[in-house]
């Protein structure tokens, strides 16, 4: 299954608004993000390791942003344990049994 979906400008009183981008507070940003790059073809946008590691990833389409970080003030969400019905990370695919048995190898 396909999904695809047209992206309106919505002007709120003269003003545009877009999400930037959406945090997740993980355990290894480092690993994470070089998971990411790797599998899902995102890229790197910012590094950081001071003075909490974190990364910035980006879309290939350069449309949304993800940061994952470590911040060892909150703890580290059991994201295993939340119902993908509370809360989920949806990518497109052409393939989605191809790319399904790719990203389980």
């Amino acid at each position: 299954m396909v999904c695809r979906y047209a992206h309106p400008t919505i002007a709120v009183k003269g003003q545009v608004m877009v999400i930037e981008h959406l945090g997740l507070n993980v355990a290894d940003p480092a690993a994470m993000g070089d998971w990411y790059v790797a599998h899902l073809g995102m890229r790197v946008v910012l590094a950081k390791d001071q003075p909490v590691p974190v990364r910035f990833l980006a879309d290939s389409a350069g449309h949304v942003m993800i940061e994952v970080y470590h911040n060892p003030k909150v703890a580290v969400p059991d994201y295993w344990a939340i119902d993908p019905l509370m809360l989920h990370l949806a990518f497109t695919s052409d393939d989605v049994s191809g790319d399904h048995r790719r990203l389980l190898a």
